[in-house]
């Protein structure tokens, strides 16, 4: 009987202290957690709210983001934040819209996620009005309970096709 016992009180401290699966409610509010985290990333911005910004951000040593040159190489939050200045000395003013073709993956212990989206901007530089579609991939850790970005990269996109650029460049010239 004692070995039995034993056995069973094993057998339940195995179980109690295994990996707990998450269920549908803890997905669905991380990726409502995510989505407000990339809302709020355009929001600083769109606002040049450099202060905002950096709450976003996560302390691990593992941060790392790329900009869209082969100098924007970011691995650290005061890094990120004295590049995010830079930027907006050019910016007279710019407005995000709405995150869309959003995937975001959570990792099964809910402590790594990612996610892809593009995103409009409207912008002024240099007193022109522009019009862009920014790609952006994000890696997020969970720090103290909240979603931080860790890593990611940013890419203007073209508005127009590859299809419609070919058509263009074959088309005579008038």
């Amino acid at each position: 009987m004692k070995h039995f016992l034993l056995l069973f009180s094993i057998a339940i401290l195995s179980l109690g202290c295994g990996p707990q699966k998450r269920t549908q409610t803890d997905i669905t509010g991380d990726r409502k957690a995510i989505e407000t985290l990339i809302t709020d990333f355009a929001s600083a911005w769109s606002s040049r709210n450099p202060s905002a910004l950096m709450k976003l951000l996560s302390t691990s040593p593992e941060f790392q983001f790329f900009g869209t040159d082969s100098v924007e190489v970011i691995k650290s939050p005061s890094q990120f934040e004295a590049w995010m200045t830079f930027q907006l000395q050019f910016l007279q003013s710019m407005s995000f819209g709405y995150p869309r073709n959003l995937a975001v993956q959570i990792s099964s212990d809910g402590e790594f996620a990612s996610a892809f989206y593009e995103i409009p901007l409207d912008f002024t530089a240099g007193g022109k009005p522009s019009h862009a579609l920014i790609r952006y991939a994000f890696v997020m850790k969970k720090e103290d309970g909240q979603w931080h970005l860790v890593q990611g990269l940013h890419t203007g996109a073209e508005t127009e096709s590859s299809p419609e650029l070919v058509a263009a460049l074959k088309s005579p010239k008038k």
